[in-house]
């Protein structure tokens, strides 16, 4: 979305599985979507429309003991798994969490996660995607991090272990970008960006977030808050589909989380941010 004219548009593949960890996949999905690079994110075994449970874990306050997790959201698949033409790609994503146990033990997943590696495109795992990255041969005399407790994992495929001072720590190595965790999220999904050809300008512009403001402007929202949009003087623009944003001057709106994507590419408009490749 936020490419310009005549710019050829990056293609990434989101490798997900149930019980990835729901941060570690719908920023990064709705980000670089945002970003104009186009995310199909697939599962083994599943099919375009078809859903993966996520997990959110609570609260990580040390890497040295268990932390709590709770069922996420559904999050809904835009491509088939059986349908990936891998030429057609320029990156891959793996987000951590649990999925990446399973997705470690499945042959054509290790066999798609090769075919990245040796061809030197752009990989980008977060948390336990690591376990990926080990079982197909891509960590072996490459620098990388993830969650701590991968470490004897990682080192035993081979890896250059980077010890993180904080959850927040990522790695690059050539063509493969690690992280530890969400937390890192914007550096995490940068460097991805920078891995995929991406150059970024406008990026010192600084953006203060407050909530439940009422404005006299026209925009959009959850269909619900439209008496409330009404009786505060503004102009309610009808959330149809429910993923709409609507920009009035400086103003911009979303119906819903659905939304995120062009809200954000529509802000980066309006702050003059640009993403070219």
């Amino acid at each position: 979305m936020a490419n310009p004219k005549g710019e050829e548009q990056r293609r990434v593949l989101l490798l997900c599985g149930d019980y990835m960890e729901d941060y570690e996949a719908m920023v990064p999905f709705q980000a670089l979507q945002a970003f104009g690079v186009s995310v199909d994110a697939v599962s083994p075994g599943k099919k375009a429309g078809d859903i993966c449970a996520t997990a959110i874990t609570i609260k990580v306050e040390s890497t040295d003991r268990a932390y709590t997790q709770s069922r996420g959201h559904n999050f809904t698949l835009n491509a088939t798994f059986d349908d990936i033409e891998f030429d057609k790609y320029d990156g891959l994503l793996i987000p951590g969490r649990r999925s990446p146990e399973h997705l470690a033990m499945n042959a054509s997943v290790v066999e798609l996660v090769r075919k990245f590696s040796d061809s030197r495109k752009p990989i980008a795992a977060i948390c336990h995607g690591q376990l990926v990255l080990a079982a197909a041969g891509a960590v072996k005399g490459r620098k990388c991090t993830a969650f701590p407790t991968l470490k004897p994992g990682l080192v035993a495929a081979g890896a250059h272990w980077v010890e993180p001072d904080t959850l927040s720590v990522c790695v690059v190595d050539d063509n493969i970008v690690t992280g530890v965790t969400y937390y890192g999220n914007p550096e995490f999904i940068r460097l991805f960006l920078k891995a995929l050809g991406g150059n970024i300008s406008g990026s010192e512009r600084r953006v203060l977030i407050i909530c439940g403001v009422r404005l006299l402007a026209k925009f959009t929202g959850y269909p619900g808050i439209k008496a409330h949009v009404v009786v505060s003087g503004g102009t309610f623009a009808e959330a149809n589909p429910i993923d709409r944003c609507v920009t009035d001057g400086n103003l911009v709106t979303a119906a819903a989380w659905n939304g995120q994507p062009e809200l954000i590419s529509q802000l980066m408009t309006l702050l003059d941010i640009r993403v070219s490749f």
